[in-house]
């Protein structure tokens, strides 16, 4: 199974072609704060070529849902949404945390995903060592949250960003658009 997969979610803009779950055929990966709308389409095309398959052979369209910057979010489910048209093939979302933690490899200990929400907040969330959500996405004061969850202080690796599920956040807002 093909699959193309993007993020446009935080300040990068990022895509892959993978066969399987695990092989990576072609990817990208370009930091920006901004801009992403003008290089998502460009950065597909060139990854389709690098990896010499035509979007017919394409299988599924992933991207990733948030949490996330409200206008990247809506980049990625935008072009997700115009891939999905244009090709007949099914487009699927993928939380931003929980892919950077899938990334992140096996580990025999809890990880923490924590990345730059803005305002002096992260975006975090624990994950256990057989994948399961110990603390869902949730927005979280940088200086006063991550640090005093129980969770953090057994974590020892934080992953950086590069899938399981969509979870609400704690306080039941959605800050992830």
């Amino acid at each position: 199974m093909n699959t193309l997969a993007f993020d446009t979610s935080l300040a990068a803009c990022s895509a892959a072609v993978l066969r399987g779950e695990t092989e990576v055929l072609a990817s990208a990966f370009e930091p920006m704060e901004k801009g992403q709308a003008e290089a998502i389409a460009p950065m597909i095309d060139s990854i389709m070529k690098a990896a010499r398959l035509g979007f017919d052979e394409i299988d599924r369209i992933a991207v990733t849902i948030g949490p996330g910057t409200f206008t990247g979010v809506r980049i990625g489910l935008a072009m997700a949404r115009g891939l999905r048209l244009a090709t007949g093939r099914p487009a699927i979302g993928l939380g931003t945390l929980e892919t950077i933690f899938a990334n992140a490899g096996g580990r025999d200990h809890p990880v923490a995903v924590a990345v730059d929400a803005r305002r002096g907040e992260v975006y975090l969330a624990i994950f256990g060592t057989r994948g399961e959500t110990l603390l869902p996405p949730t927005a979280a004061p940088l200086s006063e949250e991550v640090g005093s969850r129980p969770e953090c202080r057994k974590s020892q690796d934080i992953p950086r960003p590069g899938a399981h599920r969509r979870q609400p956040l704690r306080d039941g807002h959605d800050h992830r658009h």
